[in-house]
């Protein structure tokens, strides 16, 4: 809702399955955290980091995910405000900071360091419609070279379940051929088509489709 209390019509979905929620945590914070509700003295042991002054949340939950299931109960039961004064509207630049950080971390786990046009590529891929993002060609060959790279990281590391990865990532391809499409159009379909990516993106499309009407 905004600051006066009038409903939006965003709507923020999150995965509900455990496996989901972590693979989805090397992309963008799979959890609302105004909605959290944990053991004590779990929570307690992981606390947030001073160091992170932006983020804290984020960075806790990826940490609590390596060692508990986290999951979302499948229901809207929140609202949350939006308006001009929150920290994250206040201090965008420290926030991106933070996120490069907290993913950077995950991809090393997984056997890969990214130079600094990947990790900031790769933040891209979790807000291309929030930023009215439009994919050229040259970023889709760096998206598809990079999901096939994670999936093969991830089958020899086995840092996240295989399915459940595999799924984020071919959502991921998804959602970038999609917002591509408007500007490549019938290129960017060819190469979703024609890509390894395109699996286990069925209900993903239908809800593509739907969110853009």
């Amino acid at each position: 809702m905004d600051e006066a209390g009038h409903l939006l019509k965003k709507t923020k979905r999150q995965p509900p399955a455990s496996d989901d929620v972590h693979a989805q945590l090397l992309f963008r914070c799979s959890l609302s955290h105004t909605t959290i509700l944990g053991r004590t003295d779990v929570l307690r042991k992981y606390r947030y980091r001073k160091s992170f002054l932006r983020c804290q949340d984020y960075d806790l939950h990826v940490r609590l995910a390596r060692h508990h299931a986290i999951a979302n109960i499948p229901h809207i039961l929140t609202h949350v405000r939006v308006h001009p004064g929150q920290i994250a509207v206040q201090t965008p630049g420290l926030g991106d900071a933070k996120k490069i950080e907290i993913i950077r971390d995950q991809l090393s786990a997984l056997g890969i360091n990214g130079s600094r046009d990947d990790l900031e590529a790769h933040l891209m891929l979790s807000r291309m419609r929030k930023l009215q993002f439009r994919p050229d060609c040259g970023y889709l060959d760096w998206v598809e070279a990079w999901l096939l790279g994670l999936d093969a990281a991830n089958r020899k590391t086995r840092c996240y379940s295989e399915r459940s990865f595999a799924r984020a990532t071919s959502e991921k391809w998804l959602q970038t051929c999609w917002a591509a499409s408007s500007h490549v159009r019938w290129t960017a379909w060819r190469r979703f088509l024609r890509s390894p990516l395109r699996k286990s993106t069925g209900s993903r499309l239908k809800r593509e489709v739907h969110a853009s009407r």
